[in-house]
């Protein structure tokens, strides 16, 4: 088997390391922090690397200036010629967890949090050690740096957001929602090129979102393609995959795909219940595209429509037959003055 240790990886810039573990053979540990060698364990069991020294199993950093270690809950005061050392403001979370193991609670070893088992707990208890492994980080938000790119990573249950796609962008490491079903599925694309249902969504896959485009990520793509010629030059997102064939091709040609089922598994997931609204996408049979003087948005349905058609909503005073369009999948656009 392999070994595996309970520390997340996160950039732990606050104290001037990095950690990097890596399993290598049949159960030996290898730990490795900034440029030093590599210290490699025959038994898998993970250890912390304190300054000079590796702490043994089950023990954790009190001090990387003069490489104490203790167990967890004991470290000793520290010396004042260690005074200076980065984790005098985070020590260790001074407590322990005894009896049953299927308890399992996450506490700071003073650089990252780690999962201990028991249920019953001694030493500094309140308020009580968190369940979670994200949790235990919130906590101790001061103790790490948040700040990330592409050379960097988040720690486990986070993602970088990234203010754009470029590569030199820098971003913040956020906690990835457990749960999208109550965020509007507005369609947004992520800085890998696919269409996601919502910044959520995308947040979930690990992805930053792209500003451009900001929400029409559904929307067909703004291309021109001269006809004369049976050049087929690739499959579009119009509400469905559409082969488009011409001449050349001239605007975003980069979203048009190779293949119909390249363009279905880029688009399809994402897409499939959403309609172009200008540069927005709006949900189908929930929502309105509004095509207003300064810009287009997407509305609400009127709750006497709670199938948008375009029938209804002349009935409903809403609109006039004249200002009023369907698509015939359930996507309706209305014009106001």
């Amino acid at each position: 088997m392999s070994g595996r240790s309970t520390l997340r990886t996160h950039p732990a810039r606050r104290f001037g390391v990095a950690i990097g573990l890596l399993a290598i053979g049949a159960c030996t540990t290898t730990i490795t922090l900034g440029d030093g060698d590599p210290h490699i364990y025959p038994d898998g069991a993970p250890r912390v690397r304190c300054g000079a020294v590796d702490c043994d199993p089950g023990k954790i950093c009190c001090n990387a200036s003069c490489g104490v270690c203790a167990a967890l809950g004991g470290c000793p005061a520290i010396p004042p010629s260690c005074a200076d050392d980065a984790g005098t403001a985070c020590p260790p979370d001074h407590l322990s967890l005894t009896g049953n193991l299927v308890c399992s609670h996450f506490v700071w070893n003073g650089i990252d949090c780690m999962e201990i088992l028991g249920c019953t707990c001694t030493g500094d208890c309140t308020p009580a050690p968190e369940t979670t492994y994200v949790a235990c980080m919130e906590r101790h938000a001061a103790c790490w740096s948040r700040a990330c790119d592409t050379h960097t990573f988040c720690p486990t249950g986070y993602v970088c957001e990234r203010a754009s796609c470029d590569a030199s962008a820098v971003g913040t490491c956020t906690a990835i929602p457990t749960d999208c079903t109550a965020i509007a599925s507005v369609a947004t694309c992520g800085c890998d090129h696919i269409a996601y249902r919502s910044r959520c969504e995308a947040a979930r896959a690990r992805q930053s979102v792209s500003p451009i485009p900001a929400c029409g990520a559904c929307n067909p793509p703004a291309v021109t393609i001269p006809t004369g010629c049976a050049t087929s030059l690739g499959w579009q997102w119009a509400g469905g995959c559409v082969e488009r064939v011409g001449c050349a091709c001239t605007g975003e040609c980069d979203r048009l795909e190779p293949t119909e089922a390249a363009c279905n598994a880029r688009y399809q997931s994402a897409c499939a219940g959403l309609f172009a609204c200008g540069g927005a996408s709006c949900r189908r049979g929930v929502e309105l595209c509004e095509h207003g003087t300064m810009a287009d948005s997407c509305i609400p349905s009127p709750a006497a429509c709670a199938v948008p058609t375009c029938a209804c909503l002349v009935a409903a005073g809403v609109t006039t037959p004249d200002g009023c369009t369907e698509d015939g999948a359930g996507g309706v656009a209305i014009t106001t003055p």
